[in-house]
């Protein structure tokens, strides 16, 4: 279940079985491990899996999961994230499923990735300048995991987490969802680059405020969301750079939106906004 880094002489890896899962209670150390199965990996209660020694300031570099299967994957490594993908045609399957009282750590980054539904119980633990990705079918800020049935929930101690990381993506395939005024990132206690990559933001009322020293929205799936229609929840990026970085992205259920750049506001490829109330961009 484990890899010494074999990926990275070769950026491509398919699920070899159908689960991967540490048992209850037990503790794996080494320099990186990377589960991956094609329908579920599982990290068991009051499990640890553990990145050792000191962060190698290396890149993850380029990860692609081949096949038509479904896949889920989590990685812990001294390494910094991968950029990771999935082969065209992949089945939009395979769930991670980590238990409570568990604990990933790392002192260069974690990825946690389902092809369809991510749930976590547990924790992460993340070293001074650690990078963090997260990938689900939905992801719902500001809810406890027990709330949440169908999606990866961050409640207030996983945003403690991220808002600490040097590098956090949050990969929605389906939908983004904020539930109540969370915020993610204030003033110097903010995310070096954060980046939002999903079809649409949602709300039902929330009031949602997104920080970073440099910021993407982007959707770098096929999923097109429906017309955004305008609500009562408000929403914030506050950010140096805000990066729009291609596909269709919507605002749903706001009844304003504001994004504000200290220094830049940049369009890398193909992009489009669409927001369900009105837009400030300053």
């Amino acid at each position: 279940a484990g890899t010494d880094r074999a990926h990275k002489r070769a950026s491509e890896i398919a699920p070899a079985t159908s689960t991967v899962e540490i048992a209850g209670g037990l503790e794996l150390s080494g320099s990186e491990f990377l589960l991956l199965a094609r329908e579920q990996v599982t990290i068991g209660d009051n499990a640890r899996l553990q990145s050792s020694g000191a962060a190698s300031n290396e890149p993850g570099g380029p990860l692609l999961i081949t096949g038509s299967t479904g896949s889920s994957l989590v990685r812990v490594s001294r390494d910094g994230p991968v950029d990771l993908g999935r082969a065209d045609g992949a089945a939009a399957t395979g769930d991670v499923l980590i238990g409570p009282g568990a604990v990933l750590g790392a002192s260069g980054s974690i990825t946690v990735d389902a092809g369809g539904t991510a749930r976590s119980f547990g924790t992460y633990e993340l070293g001074s300048g650690a990078g963090l990705e997260l990938g689900s079918r939905r992801i719902v800020v500001g809810a406890d995991q027990a709330d949440v049935g169908d999606g990866l929930a961050l409640n207030a101690v996983a945003l403690g987490a991220l808002a600490s990381a040097s590098d956090v993506e949050l990969r929605a395939r389906e939908e983004l969802q904020v539930a109540g005024a969370v915020s993610l990132g204030s003033g110097a206690q903010r995310p070096g680059r954060l980046t939002l990559d999903t079809p649409v933001i949602r709300t039902s009322g929330g009031s949602p405020s997104f920080a970073a020293a440099d910021l993407t929205l982007q959707n770098s799936g096929s999923v097109v969301a429906t017309a955004p229609a305008a609500g009562p929840g408000t929403l914030a990026l506050n950010t140096d750079r805000i990066q729009f970085g291609g596909g269709d992205v919507a605002l749903d259920g706001f009844d304003g939106a504001s994004f504000s750049a200290a220094l830049a506001v940049i369009a890398t490829g193909e992009a489009r906004l669409r927001s369900g109330a009105d837009l400030t961009i300053s």
